[in-house]
């Protein structure tokens, strides 16, 4: 834990310190070579998480290290930060600012999702047209609580129609794809009732998308019948 009376420069140094204590070189290289143009230094998300707990919830912290060109910086500010301080339109300019894959689903799962306004952000997301957006929101949907689908009924349905009326550029996305089966699957986890909705929306793949359809059926309809 860092000490209460520590300056934001301080602070900053230490996080940085850590982070360098950290690197991975091999990891480091590989992200290189996979075309990751963003300065890193190849720390795993659980050192990060290790890190982060060095550091009470601070936002001031968090604000900086996102302005940092890092990829760690990054990251980390998500891990510290205090969702409870944030608006939608604030928690919207966090999703606007990852840069990649990586920042938005790490983003997406430990910060965004953690917002007492959750749903409502998903329902924004999944209309976006933003790089990532919609890739947030479905990661968000799949944390959403039964209660919280109660209280935004919309959101659910809004789900379910984008597993046949997405972009076509995203069926060839295997991360995208993931993201949607996994939504899918938590919707009917709580709400059976939902299950020929889901398998319908999928069928219609079928045909003009048989790749992102038999990725569907394997991941979300064959589980199905588990239900």
């Amino acid at each position: 834990m860092v000490k209460s009376n520590e300056t934001i420069e301080e602070r900053l140094k230490n996080a940085l310190l850590l982070i360098r204590k950290y690197e991975n070189g091999e990891a480091h290289e590989l992200m290189q070579s996979y075309g990751n143009t963003m300065q890193n230094f190849g720390v795993s998300v659980p050192d990060l998480k290790t890190i982060a707990g060095v550091f009470a919830p601070d936002s001031e912290l968090a604000n900086i290290l996102r302005r940092q060109p890092i990829r760690e910086c990054i990251m980390l500010a998500d891990l510290i930060d205090s969702p409870e301080k944030y608006s939608v339109e604030l928690a919207l300019a966090v999703s606007y600012s990852y840069k990649n894959t990586e920042q938005a689903q790490f983003g997406a799962r430990f910060f965004l999702s953690r917002m007492s306004f959750a749903s409502e952000l998903a329902t924004i997301l999944l209309t976006d047209n933003q790089n990532y957006s919609r890739l947030i929101g479905l990661i968000i949907v799949s944390s959403i609580s039964a209660e919280e689908f109660r209280q935004n009924p919309n959101l659910l349905i809004q789900t379910i129609e984008l597993l046949s009326e997405s972009e076509p550029e995203s069926y060839d996305n295997i991360t995208y794809l993931r993201a949607l089966a996994g939504a899918g699957r938590h919707i009917v986890s709580f709400d059976a009732t939902k299950i020929s909705m889901v398998k319908s929306r999928i069928e219609l793949l079928k045909v003009k998308y048989q790749k992102a359809y038999q990725f569907m059926n394997q991941e979300v309809i064959q589980l199905l019948e588990y239900c």
